[in-house]
Formats: structure tokens, sequence, C-alpha cells
């Protein structure tokens, strides 16, 4: 994987919930002194990277699970586990589960987005960089140190005088009587 100006070039692993984390389950699900609600942790396929965190724990994220009826629900990022807050297995079976799929399936559309046009950026800075510092090196070619060469602006001086001596020439040539 290259990286221009610090930047991931290639795209990463799209970000799945894989299981549900069995162990953190309350231990009393299907007694009679079970919760309706309680915190349900699944576990990332990879690490989550610190932007896509904050979206998940955004207000829009709450919006997002409110209008598909789902409001009281909190989500939290813990390590490689998203920590679903105050729902049920029922719940998530039953459509929630889907619904988070498909805002960290939008989240991680987003991201890359936004690594792609910060690729984009830093590709068009390097470029700009390197036509600079091939002008400077260029410039710097051109430098001699030779005490027999022509300059550029002795040349251009030499250009001047003829320029100068050929327009007197013409104004003496006839044919205009300058008053």
């Amino acid at each position: 994987m290259s990286k221009v100006a610090g930047i991931k070039e290639q795209g990463g692993e799209p970000l799945l919930l894989t299981t549900v984390l069995f162990s953190s389950l309350p231990p009393n699900l299907f007694t009679d002194d079970a919760p309706t609600r309680y915190t349900v942790d699944a576990v990332f396929n990879r690490r989550v990277e610190s932007s896509e965190i904050s979206a998940i724990e955004s207000y829009t994220s709450l919006a997002v699970l409110a209008r598909f009826g789902f409001g009281e629900v909190a989500l939290e990022v813990q390590d490689r586990r998203l920590s679903i807050h105050n729902t049920s297995l029922e719940q998530l079976r039953d459509g929630l589960a889907t619904v988070i799929a498909r805002l960290l399936t939008d989240i991680w559309t987003a991201s890359e987005r936004d690594r792609l046009e910060a690729v984009t950026i830093a590709r068009a800075e390097a470029s700009r960089e390197l036509e600079r510092a091939q002008a400077v090196l260029d410039l710097a070619r051109e430098v001699s140190f030779d005490a027999n060469r022509v300059s550029l602006l002795d040349s251009q001086k030499k250009r001047d005088e003829e320029s100068i001596a050929q327009g007197f020439a013409w104004d003496n040539e006839g044919g205009h009587n300058p008053q």
C-alpha cells in the first residue's frame, strides 16, 4: 500500500459487524428475571478508524436510528466492538441489525469518499511541488561560472543596441519628415 503525503492510497476494508459477542449478553436471558432492554456487543471485522467512531457515535446516527423507530437505542464503539445500548436480541433480529449495517455502510462510504478526495488533493500538491523543484533544478543547471560565456543579459543588451541603431537608420530613410 503506497502513501501520498501520509494518506493511504488504497481503500480500506468495508466496516462490518460479524457476530454478537455472546459473553456480553446478560446471563439471565430467557428467564423470568430477564431484562427487556440491555446492551448487546457486536464484533467489528476490523479496527475502527477515528473518523468512523465519531460518525457512529454522532447525533446523525442517533437520528437515523430514530427515523427507523429505534430512538431509544444508542451506539458506542469500544475497541473492536460496537456496544448497542438499550436494545434486545429480538429487536436486532427484527430489523435493528439491518439498520445498523446500512448505517455502517454509509459511514464507510463517506469515509472512503473523503479519503479519495484527500489522496487526489495530495497527489496534485505533490505534482505541483515536483514541477517547482524541477524548475529550480533547471534554473540551477543554467548557472555558469565560465568567464568566457556570453550571458543572456549581454545578449539582450547587444540586441537592444542593434535595434536602436536600426531605428536611427530608418528615421533618416526619407519619405518621412519628423517635425
